[in-house]
């Protein structure tokens, strides 16, 4: 079904938003970002317009420091992550991952999995093994806790809002 025409008046107030397919990212990177940053920038000047306020959100961008973390205390290279191996560490890497991505930033399990080009149902369960761990063994609680003070020492934060 087609849209509606929108009606164009001089002092209206538009709402824009631009979000990716099945809530997919919009921004490859941080370069990618920074790209449209300059892009809009560069649109305010050629257009008279009043731009009052804008936010940049992405799925994935507290997922790369607790990746990176994760990897660092547990002794695994960063692509263990992403392949399918029959070395366990990589599983159990995505799971510390995804246990703390929820727990620490609300990272839905649908996002994680997209994010790790696994399914849901995989993500979820990789959860689950990390909550009985945590409940069992107060020792394995510290670490994680101590690498969320690592990361968030380090973190930026997990979106930008400016007021133009």
């Amino acid at each position: 079904m087609a849209r509606k025409p929108q009606i164009h008046f001089p002092g209206a107030l538009y709402h824009v938003i631009a979000r990716g397919h099945r809530r997919q990212g919009i921004f490859l990177d941080e370069k990618d970002l920074q790209r449209f940053t300059t892009y809009l920038s560069d649109c305010k000047k050629r257009f008279p317009f009043r731009l009052y306020a804008y936010a940049l959100l992405t799925s994935f961008r507290c997922l790369t420091p607790i990746s990176r973390e994760v990897c660092r205390t547990m002794g695994i290279e960063e692509e263990m992550l992403y392949t399918a191996t029959r070395e366990r560490e990589g599983a159990r890497g995505r799971a510390v991952v995804s246990y703390w991505a929820r727990r620490t930033a609300g990272c839905r399990v649908k996002e994680i999995a997209d994010y790790f080009k696994r399914s849901a149902v995989t993500i979820g369960e990789g959860i689950m093994k990390v909550e009985d761990v945590v409940r069992k063994d107060k020792l394995f609680e510290k670490a994680l806790m101590s690498m969320e003070e690592n990361v968030v020492r380090g973190r930026r934060k997990k979106y930008r809002v400016s007021v133009a």
